[in-house]
Order: structure tokens, then C-alpha cells, then sequence
């Protein structure tokens, strides 16, 4: 006696929420025998403050900021909407209005349950000055030719091609970029 296996999948991605869910159903003969339904979720109180709106939540990192965004924008964009959000800049001042937003700052999310703190990755600012320059290309280029070593979200920064490295590629993307032929983000 031969069973006819169907498998239903549910895939949902809500923010941060993610709900999976395979509901596994048996036949014989037009028969249902067997429902076997499986579910993983994953919640954090802190990340149910962000959705995605035009931003890309990736681990502990808020990717594809355009340069020059300024805090009001990114609050607006970013559709935040948490009790309390702060965001700072990397020496830990706070940054309110028409401050930029700068490759390093944080975005710090309380509610009555978690704190959760983001750190900002705007595609190109590798120097964290909220921009996209010749600054960056040539703290690019000394890393390129190890008088400096880029880390963590200004070496992400940096990857405009999404290579994981920054290398010459990055360069002449950032400076196509910058003479408004193309555009960068995430």
C-alpha cells in the first residue's frame, strides 16, 4: 500500500518575526490518514520595534542608508515606532533632527522588555562621516594596500559589490557613485 505524500509549506517574514511552518499531510487512496504540522518561530521584543521599511535588518547591523540621512529621515523611514529610541553617534553623543547618520552610530530600542542596540552601516561611508566621498575611496585604497585594516561595519561599509572584501571594485563603484552614474546600497 503506496502513500501519496503532500508537503504544504508556509514561509512568513514579518519584520523580525519569523514563523515557519510544514504541514506534512498523508493520503491513501484519497484518504487522509496523518497531519503532521511542524513550527519554529523566533521573536525578540526589541526587533519587533523595526520594520523594514526601506532598511535591511541583518543581524545586529541597519543596512542600506543612503548617505547623507539625516536622523529625522531615518526615523521616518525606518518606520521605528519602539517607546524609546535613541540614536548615537560613535563617541556615544546623541544625534536628534537633521544630525546624519553615519556608518558606527547605534540605534539604541527599548521596551518594557528588552533593549536592543543597532549599529548603522550606510553603503560607502567608510570613514563614518555620513557621507559618500573621496574620503572614503581613499581610506578604501589604504586598506587595499595594508597601511590600514577596515573591521566590522565600516568593512561592510566599504563592500559595495557585496564581495565580503573592499578592493578596487569598491572604488570605482563608490566613484561612479559619486559623479551620480549609479546607486549603492543594500
Amino acid at each position: 500500500m503506496k502513500k501519496k505524500i503532500i508537503i504544504i509549506g508556509l514561509i512568513s517574514l514579518i519584520i523580525l518575526f519569523l514563523v515557519l511552518e510544514i504541514c506534512i499531510n498523508s493520503f491513501n487512496n484519497h484518504n487522509h490518514i496523518d497531519t503532521l504540522t511542524v513550527s519554529v518561530s523566533r521573536f525578540n521584543a526589541a526587533e519587533e520595534a523595526i520594520t523594514y521599511g526601506e532598511y535591511i535588518v541583518e543581524g545586529n547591523y541597519i543596512k542600506n542608508i543612503e548617505e547623507r540621512t539625516t536622523v529625522t529621515e531615518f526615523m521616518e523611514k525606518s518606520k521605528l515606532n519602539s517607546s524609546s529610541i535613541k540614536v548615537t553617534d560613535t563617541s556615544n553623543q546623541e544625534k536628534i533632527g537633521e544630525d546624519l547618520i553615519a556608518t558606527g552610530s547605534k540605534v539604541q530600542i527599548t521596551t518594557n522588555t528588552t533593549n536592543h542596540v543597532y549599529t548603522i552601516v550606510v553603503a560607502g561611508d567608510v570613514n563614518g562621516d555620513g557621507k559618500t566621498d573621496i574620503k572614503d575611496i581613499l581610506k578604501i585604497n589604504k586598506h587595499r594596500l595594508n597601511k590600514i585594516k577596515l573591521t566590522d561595519e565600516y568593512l561592510i561599509a566599504a563592500d559595495t559589490d557585496y564581495n565580503d572584501k573592499a578592493d578596487i571594485k569598491d572604488i570605482l563603484k563608490i566613484n561612479k557613485y559619486r559623479l551620480r552614474k549609479i546607486e549603492i546600497g543594500r
